[in-house]
């Protein structure tokens, strides 16, 4: 199977306050609606912080019984701050201060960047969610959702038949999977797939790197909101409600009070204001209702035009009917609960695959105490369907729904079903033995249900629903336990990330005809901001041994023209990162470079090949005559060789001291090595750079796992890193990151070299005698180079460079 790996066993763990923005900050967070944003929601502290305050004005006579307890404190506490009958405010402006800060839940915002990113604590969305839509035409409905689309991944499932080309837009970032595909990724559980149904889309589901998902329907567009007259942005409206708590345990009559502007009204208990983990968004819908089938016929010229702006969570042991048009969830939290029910082909019924969900997932969630939220955002549904066609699909199911949620409302799990996995194998049990006699249907069901969750632990690893991989180490962010390593993901007959790919028994993305691709060395990438001297060097180089279609780079907010297309190489991608403005911290960069690297796995290439804008990667020349591209092509058709590769990593130095041997600053349009003599083996840059299988790194890329356990080093490999191959270029290089933390107050976050000095005269001392740019301080005595600084325990002795790397390495 193509997510099989390493699954090892571990113990439950509180996890449910941990999301991927890294803070247990997320689930006692508000939600923001408007630029109007309050000041948050009053949170369970509340009582004990008053009584606090009020103990300072006098004793509260809690004996009493004839008068109000606290009657003088409060009237005291009143004489102080004021209050203007009036105006219903506050004589003195902010009296109450510090109760506000410690008794209001602080609101969750979506900001934008100053590039128009929207970033939640600095985290760009689209890092966290997956758009999934099923479709069995073509997807020009995209272009209505643009605006809000476009920095997504999406996730497109065909439906019917595998050799129909859909039209995607050229600006999408997506990869398509049909039939084939998933026929021939889960091989004898395929069938758990449903086909000719929207249900297709639990394929996406399973595909997804995301820790959450938005799916909708193709006939699906943005709706108009009443007030503003804007259009709706539906992805950042769930997402702050997959982000903020919701309380299944007690009604609040103003709805969700985790949205601007609304509260927690008189009467609720404060001891349930802190709610709990949200694991389902639940959208709805203008225009087209989502009626049944008699329903539409007895209605055939209703239509929705009310936009009610508001969300309630749906209460504890309450069901609802759930539309998949329009629903997100969070994948690690209900993400095993969440499989559409087995419908389409050779099913006696259909369109009650999103019903099924709905009512399994709400019973699980009730079972684990997490919250469920419908409401707005609404979508347009923009036509209704076919009523005779759904009344012939559904006409059991208006039977059969009866007794399915009677069950429902009445089944129990045990209290060892402590993750959505295992009660959702523990309800397809209890499916089996109550439903099956009602039709044979429903034992297949169960057995779907189970081999469901057994796709989803080899993709996603076992118990990983109650497993923390969040890592509070601000430079690595996710742990290497081979739980948390990425699963490989299977190669997409379609992809914006790479054209003409052919896959066995899949379909090409080219033309009508299938066009195989011609046998591919890597893709090879890179992330560069505002590299104007680096980059063209880097281009130089690979593209002598990769073709430009293959070259990548990731730009991250560049604004000195150097990935702008008319001055790059023509074929040569640009992909736009979208984060925090001239700021890469490792957890950030980390992230962006697997997520990349997945998607052009997921594209087709064999292998994928990341470096960094000074690195430059040259297997030995006597061994590989041909270079790169002979090594590449050599590694890519190897099927036993090993599925990550390390680098033997190499510093070139710069003896820019003394009076022998003294060398040049680079002319940066030349030959780098021509006059450069000496490098210096370093440890620390043996860095995993060429992989067929995703891969984790830990910071700076210095080095990681993959799930497979297969990484092994190759001395014959080369990474040569020209860091300090110029002493004037690296210093200002250096004084300008430094000046870089310095004014972002995060010298700490990247922990290497002088970014954990905020001091300019440390800084000055540290790269003037010590670490920072010593290999470009390098003199030569008695012809023995050497540096100011000691050589740390990575580094290796200082040697010359062999003549046919320096003359066959052309950087």
């Amino acid at each position: 199977m193509w997510w099989d790996g390493m699954q090892p066993k571990v113990g439950s763990q509180q996890w449910w306050c941990v999301l991927v923005i890294g803070a247990c900050l997320a689930v006692v967070a508000k939600s923001t609606y408007s630029s109007n944003a309050t000041l948050g929601t009053t949170n369970p502290s509340i009582p004990k912080l008053f009584q606090k305050e009020l103990l300072k004005y006098g004793p509260i006579s809690e004996g009493h019984e004839d008068f109000f307890v606290a009657g003088d404190a409060v009237s005291k506490l009143e004489a102080k701050v004021g209050w203007n009958a009036d105006t219903s405010n506050f004589v003195e402006s902010d009296p109450l201060g510090d109760i506000q800060a410690k008794g209001l839940q602080p609101p969750m915002t979506i900001e934008r960047d100053a590039q128009g990113t929207a970033v939640i604590n600095g985290r760009p969305i689209s890092d966290m969610i997956d758009i999934v839509v099923p479709s069995i035409r073509d997807l020009t409905f995209l272009e209505d959702w643009r605006l809000f689309i476009e920095p997504f991944h999406l996730i497109i499932i065909q439906d019917g038949d595998p050799n129909k080309q859909l039209k995607i837009p050229d600006w999408a970032d997506y990869v398509l999977y049909n039939r084939a595909d998933i026929n021939r990724t889960l091989g004898d559980n395929a069938w758990i797939i449903s086909s000719r149904d929207a249900s297709i889309r639990n394929f996406g589901f399973l595909v997804s790197d995301k820790d959450y998902i938005y799916t909708l329907d193709d006939d699906c567009l943005p709706a108009t909101h009443p007030v503003t007259g804007k259009k709706v942005n539906a992805i950042e409206e769930h997402l702050l409600h997959l982000l903020t708590p919701a309380t299944p345990f007690f009604f609040n009559t103003v709805y969700d009070a985790f949205r601007d502007g609304v509260d927690f009204v008189r009467g609720y208990p404060y001891s349930l204001r802190a709610g709990v983990s949200t694991a389902i968004s639940h959208g709805l819908w203008m225009n087209a209702y989502d009626y049944d089938a008699p329903t539409q016929l007895l209605k055939v010229h209703e239509r929705n035009t009310r936009y009610h702006d508001l969300s309630q969570t749906i209460p504890k042991g309450v069901l609802y009917p759930m539309c998949s048009m329009n629903v997100a969830f969070n994948k690690k939290l209900i993400g095993p609960a969440f499989m559409q029910g087995l419908m389409g082909d050779g099913q006696p019924w259909a369109r009650y695959d999103d019903m099924f969900a709905g009512w399994a997932s709400k019973v699980i969630a009730d079972h684990l105490r997490l919250g469920v939220k419908s409401g707005a955002p609404y979508i347009h549904h923009n036509k209704a369907s076919n009523p005779f066609t759904n009344l012939k699909k559904e006409y059991r199911g208006l039977f059969w729904q009866e007794q399915i949620i009677s069950f429902m409302q009445t089944v129990t799990l045990s209290s060892a079903s402590n993750t959505a996995a295992k009660a959702y194998v523990e309800l397809a049990g209890h499916i089996d033995k109550a439903l099956t006699p009602l039709h044979p249907y429903f034992h297949r069901l169960a057995q779907a249900m189970k081999l469901w969750v057994h796709e989803w632990e080899r993709r996603f690893g076992l118990n990983s629903g109650e497993y923390d991989c969040y890592d509070p180490d601000q430079t690595q962010r996710y742990r290497l336990d081979p739980m948390c390593l990425p699963a490989k993901v299977p190669v997409a007959s379609r992809s914006s990330w790479r054209k003409h790919v052919h896959v066995p028994g899949g379909n090409d993305s080219g033309g009508e005809t299938t066009q195989k691709t011609p046998p591919s060395t890597c893709a090879v990438f890179t992330i560069v901001h505002n590299e104007q001297r680096y980059l063209p060097i880097w281009l130089r180089y690979y593209l002598r041994h990769v073709p430009p279609e293959d070259i990548w780079i990731l730009d991250h907010n560049t604004n000195d023209g150097s990935t702008n297309p008319d001055v790059l190489p023509r074929g040569v991608h640009v992909r736009k990162v979208y984060g925090e403005a001239a700021w890469m911290p490792h957890h950030f960069l980390n992230r962006q470079v697997e997520l990349h690297m997945q998607r052009l796995l997921a594209a087709g290439y064999p292998c994928v090949v990341f470096v960094e804008i000074d690195e430059f990667l040259a297997p030995d020349p006597e061994k590989y005559p041909g270079g790169l591209r002979e090594y590449l092509q050599r590694y890519a058709e190897n099927a036993q060789g090993p599925l990550s590769v390390l680098a033997t990593g190499y510093q070139v130095l710069h003896v820019s001291q003394g009076q022998e041997h003294v060398e040049p600053a680079v002319v940066w349009t030349e030959q780098l090595l021509q006059n450069r003599r000496y490098w210096v083996a370093d440890t620390l840059y043996n860095k995993p750079v060429i992989t067929k299988v995703p891969f984790r790194y830990t910071a700076g890329h210095h080095s990681g796992a993959n799930r497979e356990g297969s990484l092994v080093g190759d001395a014959a490999l080369y990474l040569i890193h020209t860091h300090y191959i110029d002493s004037v270029t690296c210093n200002a290089h250096e004084e300008q990151k430094f000046l870089a933390s310095k004014a972002r107050s995060k010298a700490n976050e990247r922990r290497f070299g002088l970014n954990n000095f905020n001091n300019r005269e440390r800084y000055e001392d540290i790269a003037t005698f010590e670490t920072v740019c010593c290999l470009a301080m390098a003199s030569v005595a008695n012809g023995q180079a050497k540096v100011p600084c000691p050589l740390s325990h990575q580094k290796g002795n200082i040697s010359v460079i062999p003549d046919v790397v320096r003359t066959t390495v052309v950087i």
